[in-house]
């Protein structure tokens, strides 16, 4: 929901088009930097826990962009979002891949 509402909400805030396409972009930045890192990150801590966390500060975030009153602050939240969204994503990969059996996996993906 959080990349259909940002364009709104930054839009509804007065931010020219061009303004929200850099925010919409944005959120993939540390996402794709922080990427290798994130997944280094989900190993050491175990793919439950990194999900955990990644979750927990998506969640975070998410009531940044409600609480924000301007599209600069909605850029920067998304920029930081990046690599909790790119920690739990690799960590629920992760973590999918040691539940169940092996023949159940699929399944469950």
């Amino acid at each position: 929901m959080v990349g259909f509402l940002i364009p709104l909400r930054a839009n509804e805030l007065g931010a020219p088009i061009q303004v929200v396409g850099i925010i919409v972009g944005a959120g993939a930045i540390l996402g794709m930097l922080l990427a290798v890192p994130a997944g280094a990150m989900a190993d050491r801590m175990g793919p439950r826990q990194a999900f955990v966390i990644g979750t927990l500060l998506n969640g975070i975030a998410a009531l940044g962009f409600w609480l924000s009153d301007n599209y600069w602050m909605i850029l920067i939240i998304q920029i930081a979002r990046g690599l909790p969204h790119s920690m739990s994503w690799v960590a629920s990969q992760s973590y999918l891949s040691t539940i169940g059996t092996p023949e159940e996996r699929a399944r469950l993906a």
